[in-house]
């Protein structure tokens, strides 16, 4: 039972409950809360978290409520949104699974068998790993709250890591004819195509950028957000860092040319163009690309070009490629694209930087032949 009451302009709440080991009545108290409803929380959070449960109580505790409550109470404030949305994904996939399981019943063998089925249903490694990191997380807390006894998530064995798996991107001779096709299909998304090769960008951040965010004169962009396409919001970056890059004359004059357009639509439109989104890739009526669009038209460009279908992050691939084959440095490359880390950077194009590396090495053994050949002096 819980009871709170106003003492000298501050509430507080008082908990009584049975210690399930000595059967005894005990009580726990907390002072100092500005307001009742902050009591209220507070008393739900520690009767739930940190007072002793019977066995009865604890084993009835379906995992499907845990997990919504260790989102709620450990993850919604402390992950960026997309984090938050990702993890909500991950739930979705653990659910069916765990259909009538209780947070007790959960085995390591169970837990086993759950990651072998995704792999089995071609999950990718990184998908799989991410919900491998919310559930080992969820069980995590559980334990520390004395809900369990051990994490069955602990010893999981996940998929390999495929040696020297290569990146997908465009290759150089074909990036004219995937953007002439692109133009062909829609001259709004030629712009934002066009932008994520020159870029690198994040598709998110590509869709959130406004007219604020770019310097035509300077030729720099001003990276500061990411469009969330699950809730149709801005939040930040993918990391939460903000960064300024150029960009280059040809695709000066594309923004140039977008610019132009959007103002010739704003006339069309009148009142019906939303001038307040201030959008830089938009719609004719200046409202965010729509998700199924951009990938529609990836494919069609995919399908027009008789190539495996690609990803649009490829882009984002295809930019860095071409900025290692300029000789552009690694560390240079990793603020460009934003990673949290060069150690990030340089794992994801480690294969890259190897194949370039041997060209250069091949062509400089075939330069310098002659000069180093003894045994024709």
């Amino acid at each position: 039972m819980i009871k709170y009451r106003k003492r000298y302009g501050t509430w507080e709440y008082r908990i009584r409950y049975t210690d399930p080991l000595t059967h005894k009545q005990r009580e726990k108290t907390q002072r100092g809360f500005r307001t009742k409803q902050e009591a209220i929380s507070a008393a739900h959070r520690v009767e739930l978290e940190q007072l002793p449960r019977s066995d009865e109580e604890m084993k009835d505790l379906p995992l499907k409520q845990w997990l919504q409550h260790y989102m709620k109470t450990y993850r919604k404030k402390h992950v960026s949104i997309n984090t938050y949305a990702a993890d909500e994904d991950a739930i979705k996939r653990v659910l069916p699974f765990f259909q009538d399981v209780t947070l007790r019943q959960l085995t390591p063998e169970q837990y086993q068998q759950f990651i072998n089925y995704l792999q089995d249903q071609g999950y990718s490694r990184s998908t799989i790993r991410n919900t491998h990191i919310l559930m080992h997380g969820a069980m995590k807390q559980a334990t520390h709250n004395r809900r369990v006894s051990h994490n069955p998530c602990a010893e999981v064995r996940l998929p390999k890591k495929v040696p020297n798996e290569k990146i997908q991107y465009l290759p150089s001779d074909m990036i004219a004819p995937f953007l002439q096709i692109i133009k062909r299909r829609s001259l709004e998304q030629y712009f934002f195509f066009k932008a994520l090769l020159e870029t690198g960008m994040r598709k998110g951040e590509a869709l959130a950028l406004t007219w604020d965010d770019v310097d035509l004169n300077k030729q720099t962009i001003q990276i500061n957000k990411s469009f969330i396409v699950r809730t149709k919001s801005i939040g930040p970056t993918k990391n939460r860092k903000n960064r300024t890059i150029r960009f280059s004359d040809s695709l000066k004059k594309e923004l140039l040319n977008l610019y132009n357009m959007q103002n010739q639509n704003k006339l069309l439109y009148d009142e019906l163009y939303l001038t307040e989104l201030n959008l830089v890739f938009s719609t004719k009526d200046g409202n965010y690309l729509p998700n199924s669009t951009t990938f529609n038209t990836m494919r069609h460009a995919c399908e027009q070009l008789e190539i495996e279908p690609l990803p649009i992050h490829s882009l984002r691939h295809t930019h860095a490629v071409l900025h290692l084959e300029a000789g552009t440095s690694m560390k240079v490359l990793q603020e460009r694209l934003g990673h949290g880390s060069l150690e990030i950077t340089s794992n994801v194009y480690a294969h890259v930087s190897e194949t370039l590396e041997k060209d250069s090495m091949e062509k400089y053994e075939a330069s310098t032949k002659r000069i180093f050949d003894v045994d024709s002096l």
